[in-house]
């Protein structure tokens, strides 16, 4: 009995032992993978060699493996002479997924591949496990569908495998498991108003929507639908909430119009929204076109404003101040003796409520009451004045108060105008400080309104423009800068103008010999500090640089002999402009500055000549804007006068000598519902003081600044005088937001002359003219900007060979 004792403690610490034994693996090795790498089985392994570990670590490293879901199996050899540790595993069958559309891509497929779905192409997993994550995926990609702004009915996610999905769910599965997403898209064929309506009044209430149909795509003759990207035609859920809301704030569905919803009219609002989403109508799309289409129905009961029908004898309005009654009593069109019933009213007081929107008061309430015994119409007008005006920022402020509420021309107590609620987005928009600018009205009462002022800081503080094209070479401008990088609304930029000379625009033959340019640089630094201390003045700064030259090789009259001339040009200049803001429209600045001007000439390697002039310049500035963007300007206008004088306390060679000049310019920006028509008129004019000076080259002005197609052959541009004229239509071809592309249409013309005062006049239209037209794609371009790429024909004096040039450019267009 003993003895058994002692045997069966001896064998339990034996066992205990080899338990608890440890090994140090020199190395470890891997069999059996294929899709999984070696580096991630050891990475998931997490042993470390040559470090002692226990038969549970190891254990536990191996069940790690098998919670991935990548291994049918895992085992293990450990070899104690060598120390090598041998993992063996097999893999489940790999997954291959794929996301496909049934209609437009309206989301990166690529994006969905690596974010929503949660297991990764070409990958082993266990087929009971794909069960659970293909559901999951689903989810997410609905989810990333929502998150671009598409949602049911318009988009739909199913999905698919081979082998089938039963033979999956029970793991019977050896081979490469094919998982497919299938994204159905669906178009907006067209919207129906359920509503005891007038088919002309239906009619009226669709255009409302605003929303794109493919109906009216296919109507649209073939040769104009590539402008449109059919992307337009799947409309996100906040333009259908836009949409149902435009119809509610419309007389026919709401006594109260476009100022408010009360909270029964608020509820059948929801209920429609809810209702039209639920239960689309599938429309058959036209005989061989591929895609799936709906209809969307918006249904409403009509609002009431006339029991029974009655005879109208007279019209009253009440509580119009600025718009007058005469006015709105011809925009309702009711003619007296007519019969009045509650569509007749309804269509009227819209018709009076857009006169009201079309002479700038647009937040105006309006009501109606009727008398029938005595036939009479009475239109009461409340011109809502503004309560309170409150500004918050959607996630962190940096821009300081100053710099936001000069930009607020809405004034409390007064009556909301049109006018003031266009020019507060327009100067706060364009600033360039926020990402977006949204101003709510919101209606507290039946008399007042509060207005919530909503701005998100812009993300990217740094900007680049400029442009360029091919011309007798490489022509470049560029600016790159960063606007307000500590909220003070700093404006610090680099502008850089570059112009290498190529072939034959590079060496010309002329009267004097054979001229060779070199590559023209010029660069120029500039700071400003708008509102200095909260204050009306603005600072800035500015310095520059600029080179040119070339050489010419010619014979001497006077020996036969070759001579090798080089001309090279530097100019330097300094300058600090003080500028005051008399309105957030309106800005006056003055620069004086200085400049040094050296010319020297070398022949056969030796300085023969050379001319120095130096003198201070005075650049005086008015400008008056309210374009609403600086980049892609949708409405506003701009107007600005710049007189200059240079040549001021001048030293050195009289040819350099003073002068003055004169530039105007004006911008139009009309929107036509959906393309922006952009309009730009301008005179220059530079002329010397005197008939013995003449104006510096440099200054002479060049038709290439006004043309985006520059005429050729001219080295040295005489011309004194330029009038311009500019037109082009802007038209959105996507609307998506991360990447806006436009078609743009232009055309320049300009006039030029010579002719100074003092000698015969000043002629404004002188014999020269230049113009140009062509097309351009505007792209928006995340971190950069708007890029432009296009192609124009130059007439170049009309009577020459017109020519054709690509060109690109960076920033606004004009």
């Amino acid at each position: 009995m003993i003895r058994r004792f002692i045997l069966l403690v001896l064998l339990t610490i034996f066992f205990g032992v080899v338990a608890l034994a440890e090994i140090s693996p020199r190395r470890i090795t891997v069999g059996g993978n294929d899709k999984i790498r070696r580096s991630e089985v050891l990475e998931i392994l997490d042993i470390d060699t040559r470090t002692e570990i226990t038969d549970q670590e190891l254990g536990r490293a191996i069940q790690r493996l098998l919670d991935t879901h990548f291994f049918k199996s895992v085992s293990y050899d450990y070899d104690a002479g060598s120390r090598i540790l041998h993992i063996e595993v097999e893999e489940f069958a790999p997954v291959k997924v794929s996301v496909v559309y049934e209609g437009p891509d309206v989301v990166n497929k690529r994006d969905l591949l690596s974010t929503s779905v949660t297991f990764e192409d070409g990958r082993p997993l266990n087929p009971r496990r794909l069960m659970v994550e293909i559901p999951r995926s689903v989810d997410n990609i609905t989810e990333a569908l929502q998150g671009a702004g598409y949602v049911e009915p318009f988009v739909k996610v199913s999905w698919d495998t081979v082998p089938e999905r039963t033979a999956i769910a029970r793991g019977e599965v050896n081979e490469e498991v094919r998982v497919t997403f299938t994204i159905t898209v669906y178009y907006l064929w067209d919207i129906v108003i359920d509503a005891d309506l007038s088919e002309e009044v239906k009619q009226e209430l669709k255009e409302l929507t605003e929303l794109h149909l493919m109906k009216d795509y296919y109507e649209t003759p073939r040769i104009y639908r590539w402008i449109y990207s059919k992307n337009r035609y799947v409309p996100m859920s906040d333009k259908l909430v836009n949409a149902y809301r435009a119809v509610f704030s419309t007389y026919y569905a709401n006594p109260n119009g476009s100022m408010a919803m009360n909270q029964a009219v608020s509820r059948a609002f929801m209920l429609a929204v809810d209702r039209g989403l639920q239960n689309p109508r599938i429309v058959p799309m036209p005989e061989g076109e591929k895609g799936q289409a709906i209809e969307l129905v918006i249904s409403f009961s009509p609002v009431e404003y006339v029991k029974e029908p009655f005879t109208l004898k007279s019209i009253f309005i009440e509580g119009n101040k600025n718009v007058p009654g005469l006015r709105l009593v011809d925009a309702s069109e009711l003619q007296e003796g007519t019969t009045l019933n509650s569509e007749s009213v309804a269509t009227a007081l819209q018709k009076v409520y857009a006169e009201y929107s079309k002479q700038g008061f647009p937040f105006t309430r309006l009501t109606i009451s009727t008398e029938p015994r005595f036939g009479f119409l009475t239109f009461k007008a409340t011109e809502l004045t503004v309560n309170d005006i409150s500004v918050r920022f959607d996630g962190e402020q940096k821009t300081r108060d100053y710099l936001i509420y000069d930009k607020i021309v809405i004034e409390s107590g007064e009556v909301l105008s049109l006018r003031q609620f266009r020019n507060t987005y327009s100067f706060l928009n364009a600033t360039g400080y926020f990402e977006s600018v949204i101003i709510n009205p919101v209606p507290i009462s039946d008399k007042q309104l509060n207005v919530d002022i909503v701005l998100k800081e812009s993300t990217s503080r740094g900007r680049i423009s400029g442009g360029g094209g091919w011309q007798d070479g490489l022509m470049l401008n560029l600016e790159l800068g960063f606007l307000n990088p500590f909220g003070l609304g700093q404006d610090i930029s680099a502008k850089l103008d570059i112009n290498i000379p190529v072939g034959a625009g590079k060496t010309k033959e002329t009267d004097e010999g054979i001229r060779t340019r070199h590559p023209s640089y010029d660069v120029s630094l500039s700071y400003l500090l708008p509102r200095v201390m909260g204050s009306q003045f603005d600072i800035e700064s500015s310095v520059g640089f600029n080179m040119s030259g070339y050489d010419l090789e010619s014979i001497d009259t006077d020996t036969d002999e070759s001579v090798e001339s080089s001309f090279r040009e530097i100019d330097v200049s300094a300058s600090i402009a003080p500028a005051y803001r008399i309105s957030p429209a309106q800005r006056m600045s003055l620069r004086p500055g200085y400049e040094y001007i050296e010319k020297t000439k070398t022949e056969n390697g030796e300085q023969v000549d050379g001319q120095l002039f130096t003198g201070m310049f005075l650049v005086g500035t008015y400008r008056y804007s309210t374009r609403d963007d600086l980049m892609r300007p949708t409405q506003g206008t701009d107007f600005s006068v710049r007189l200059s004088t240079r040549g001021l306390f001048h030293d050195g060679d009289d040819r350099f000598g003073p002068f003055f000049g004169l530039n105007t310019e004006y911008k139009l920006f009309i929107p036509l519902d959906g393309p922006v028509l952009g309009l730009r008129v301008g005179v220059e004019h530079v002329v010397a003081f005197s008939d013995e000076h003449e104006v510096y080259e440099k200054y002479r002005l060049s038709p290439s600044r006004f043309l985006r197609v520059g005429p050729k052959y001219i080295v040295s541009p005489p011309y004194l005088t330029m009038s311009a004229a500019s037109l082009q239509l802007r038209l959105p071809i996507t609307e998506m937001a991360q990447i806006p592309i436009d078609l743009v249409i232009f055309g320049n013309l300009v006039l030029g002359g010579t002719t100074r005062i003092g000698e015969t006049g000043w002629d404004a239209f002188g014999g020269f003219v230049a113009a140009d037209a062509g097309l351009s794609v505007d792209i928006g371009i995340p971190m950069i900007g708007l890029v432009r790429l296009g192609y124009g024909i130059n007439t170049q004096n009309v009577s020459d060979k017109p020519y054709g040039q690509f060109f690109f450019g960076f920033g606004p267009t004009f």
